[in-house]
């Protein structure tokens, strides 16, 4: 037999072979940087039944959260302390606890909480969230509540959760205690086999394109 025919036998499935492991893992490591997102069948069902709390605490918890719902909107600074006023107790401890799990999202106080509030609003990334679809508790003068929403960056839509605990004062709710985590998780190699993982993948590229 021809010893280059031989050759030729032998480095083709080689190269095959590598060409192979090298796919996989740019698609391992691709897929380490992609997340697992809740389909909405799934976030619908964190939002059902609705909690326990009453209509009227309902509605007070709710016009609290649209308070801070259309100043994240608005991404007006200069609305700080009006927004501090309108939805935060004044002189309370209050403790907000940001997504990254960062030293500076570790915030306490009013004036981390005013400092946290301006370097989210300059960072460009929008957060939406709808009041109406809201989880609340209560007992008492205290309510507690849980919802979703999306951030908007650069980088695309990624879904996040909003936590927090508030206290009635005057019949007025303001917020003790909140915490932002996000609401997906780290791909793992499995994912390099489900289509959708790479719709996924076109998608923020179409996005960053776009951008």
């Amino acid at each position: 037999m021809n010893p280059r025919f031989e050759l030729r036998m032998l480095v083709r499935p080689l190269v095959l072979l590598l060409t192979l492991a090298g796919v996989f893992t740019a698609g391992y490591f691709t897929c380490l940087k992609t997340r697992h997102i809740a389909p909405p069948a799934e976030t619908a069902r964190m939002l059902q039944p609705a909690g326990d709390a009453p209509a009227d605490v309902r509605a007070g918890v709710q016009t609290t959260l649209n308070t801070l719902a259309l100043a994240y909107l608005r991404h007006d600074s200069s609305q700080i302390d009006m927004l501090m006023q309108a939805a935060f107790a004044p002189e309370a401890d209050v403790i907000v606890l940001g997504a990254e799990g960062l030293p500076y999202q570790w915030v306490r106080g009013q004036t981390e909480m005013r400092a946290f509030l301006e370097r989210n609003w300059q960072s460009g990334e929008l957060l939406r969230f709808d009041p109406s679809k809201t989880l609340v508790w209560s007992s008492g003068n205290v309510a507690w509540m849980a919802t979703l929403g999306d951030v908007e960056s650069k980088g695309g839509n990624r879904q996040i959760r909003l936590t927090a605990v508030l206290e009635r004062r005057n019949e007025h709710w303001v917020f003790r205690q909140m915490q932002f985590q996000w609401n997906d998780g780290a791909a793992t190699a499995d994912d390099l086999i489900k289509p959708e993982t790479y719709f996924s993948l076109l998608r923020r590229a179409l996005q960053n394109t776009a951008q």
